[in-house]
């Protein structure tokens, strides 16, 4: 709904549109609603925590969800072409940085936790994910 090409350009541009999306979520926070973002380039802890709207949010909390390389790459080359992510370049890219969460994310100071969906079928990881968010919106709203 945010996103438009004007975004679309990595050195000034995503990180314009993370300053966006935590400017639209700061303002539904303050009518003490929560607020859930999803999404691979929202989802790296310095996207969002280099912000100056940052500054408006106690913390954060990060749901990485990552599979086997081989797994993903069967579930990328099995996506709609329409995507562009089952081909070339594209699909090293997401090799690439569900590797890259695999193996540096944890080191990144920030709370993050971990669900591997490589041998779980999508209703699990569905119901995993909102469990997940369940548990944090619950803490944020009775937090004994």
């Amino acid at each position: 709904m945010l996103w438009s090409e004007q975004y679309d350009e990595p050195t000034e541009g995503y990180h314009a549109f993370s300053e966006a999306v935590l400017r639209v979520a700061k303002n539904v926070v303050q009518s003490h609603l929560p607020v859930v973002l999803s999404g691979a380039g929202i989802g790296v802890p310095p996207n969002i925590t280099s912000c100056v709207e940052s500054r408006y949010f106690s913390s954060f909390d990060f749901l990485v969800l990552t599979c086997e390389r081989e797994t993903l790459r069967k579930r990328l080359l099995a996506r709609t072409s329409w995507r562009g992510t089952s081909s070339g370049e594209k699909l090293t890219e997401q090799l690439e940085f569900n590797g890259w969460f695999r193996d540096k994310a944890p080191n990144l100071g920030v709370s993050m936790e971990f669900a591997d969906a490589t041998h779980a079928q999508e209703e699990e990881t569905v119901v995993a994910v909102r469990s997940w968010i369940e548990a944090k919106v619950s803490r944020l709203f009775d937090p004994q």
